[in-house]
């Protein structure tokens, strides 16, 4: 069903221009942030489907000056599109876990007052010490991101490779890391 309407009926002009004001109406309900989510991660899906085989034999061409042929190409870009497309969320995921001791705390603290202050004061340096690693990881991950796919099409391994090759870049070269940034945001510009 699309706007309330079987799939048949929403394909009429009428019942289109509906659902055009429903998807991109002001108010920001769950729904329709579920429905945003969906969209951009079916185009992320896509786009990683796309410029899978792209990356990987300009990787290859360029790193090993060799061309793999069209077959080669078409298993690794199968393999390899999940690589790229699942590298970021799960390194969203990590982050989100240490988030989650931190909530735990805060839930803690709404326990009655003896037992919940007590625990909560027992676990306070640990949801400390979980927001700072979180927070630590969370600008390591978003500093990365540019760097997860080709790093996903290079290496070929399993999704923490992927992430944590690309975020041991950042780390060990931060200063290489921005001048490539920076010098790719100059050429995008001009």
């Amino acid at each position: 069903r699309v706007a309330g309407y079987p799939l048949g009926a929403a394909l009429a002009p009428k019942h289109l221009e509906h659902s055009w004001r429903l998807l991109f109406s002001p108010e920001l309900t769950f729904d329709r942030a579920l429905l945003w989510v969906g969209i951009a991660g079916l185009w992320w899906i896509g786009f990683a489907r796309i410029i899978t085989p792209v990356f990987r034999s300009l990787a290859l061409e360029v790193s090993r000056d060799e061309r793999p042929d069209q077959k080669a190409m078409a298993v690794a870009s199968h393999r390899l599109s999940g690589l790229v497309t699942g590298s970021p969320p799960s390194a969203f995921f990590i982050v989100a876990l240490f988030f989650g001791c931190v909530l735990l705390w805060a839930l803690l603290t709404k326990l009655p007052s003896p037992v919940g202050t007590g625990l909560a004061a027992l676990i306070l340096p640990l949801a400390l010490i979980s927001a700072l690693i979180a927070a630590a990881m969370l600008l390591v991950t978003l500093a990365s991101l540019p760097l997860m796919t080709p790093a996903a099409v290079i290496e070929c391994r399993d999704l923490m490779d992927v992430v944590s090759r690309a975020a041991a870049y950042v780390l060990q070269r931060p200063f290489r890391y921005l001048a490539g940034l920076c010098s790719k945001l100059g050429v995008m510009l001009v």
